[in-house]
């Protein structure tokens, strides 16, 4: 588990998450964001995969983005009657790529990332304070530059030389799984909702016309905003708001639009991934990306 760490020499703590090869002691995914959150293991998967392949299975801790608390609590023979608990968003994104979770039971069961941690807090602040960084944005991009060069010392060769990694096929597309998924169903005007606010699924050249009061998959993905997905063909959304009744409207001082700056968490981009940017007329996605991804766990 990333605890929160002064990573910047300062006060600011902030929770560094990361994936290591059991095998070679390679490090194959490190992001840090505010908090433990969703983004940041999502992120690290993304990285794994782009630059390794997909794994056979991966070995975490027990917490709740990786596992429901109820699955625990599913007897046997609850089981055998077919009750099912649901995956976790994290956990569905493995499922569809095909990776098994393993869960540890204790941190010494984790042995050789617990000791990545400690190797990382004694060299990382060190190696921020050098090249000036003291952000997130400017430490994520670090990162990606950081590993080649931390494994190129640390990394060793595995006693088994076949790799348990699978290429990442083209029917794959990392952004439609890597993701959050939600069933929602359109009304008349092809318009939903999700986290208070209403987006209309948008007609696509192409693409057949979804018909009304259909159950669709919403994605919410950090790399692409708010999708709709129907029938295996996958839909741009606009926000949409509803109009109000005549007795719902009251006198109000005007509102200031918010503009997200450029800076934003997820109009940042990447060296390495497609950039992620939404026009500054998206701040509703923008919102509910924030509050889906960067929630924080306790």
């Amino acid at each position: 588990m990333p605890l929160p760490f002064e990573w910047f020499g300062n006060t600011d703590k902030f929770s560094l998450h990361g994936a290591i090869d059991d095998a070679s002691g390679e490090i194959v995914g490190l992001y840090m964001t505010k908090n433990e959150c969703l983004h940041g293991y999502l992120e690290i998967t993304r990285q794994m995969i782009l630059n390794h392949g997909i794994p056979s299975c991966i070995y975490t801790d027990r917490h709740t983005i990786f596992r429901s608390p109820n699955a625990s609590k599913v007897s046997i023979e609850e089981q055998l009657e077919g009750k099912i608990i649901n995956d976790t968003q994290f956990g569905r994104a493995m499922k569809e790529l095909g990776i098994a979770i393993i869960t540890a039971r204790s941190p010494q069961a984790k042995g050789r990332v617990e000791r990545l941690w400690n190797t990382l807090q004694s060299r990382l602040p060190v190696e921020f304070k050098i090249a000036g960084i003291n952000t997130v944005e400017e430490a994520n991009e670090f990162l990606l530059k950081y590993i080649p060069k931390f494994n190129s010392m640390f990394a060793v060769e595995p006693e088994d030389s076949e790799l348990a990694y699978r290429k990442l096929t083209d029917d794959l597309i990392l952004d439609h799984i890597l993701c959050v998924k939600q069933t929602r169903t359109i009304d008349n005007g092809s318009v939903f909702s999700i986290h208070n606010r209403h987006f209309q699924v948008l007609k696509s050249p192409g693409l057949p016309e979804i018909p009304k009061k259909s159950k669709i998959t919403v994605i919410i993905s950090t790399s692409v905003g708010i999708k709709a997905e129907y029938q295996g063909n996958v839909y741009e959304v606009i926000n949409f708001i509803k109009p109000k009744r005549k007795h719902e409207i009251k006198q109000s001082k005007p509102k200031t639009k918010y503009i997200p700056p450029d800076d934003h968490y997820f109009k940042y981009g990447h060296d390495k991934f497609k950039k992620v940017y939404f026009d500054e007329s998206y701040e509703e996605i923008l919102s509910v990306l924030e509050e889906i991804f960067l929630s924080k766990y306790a």
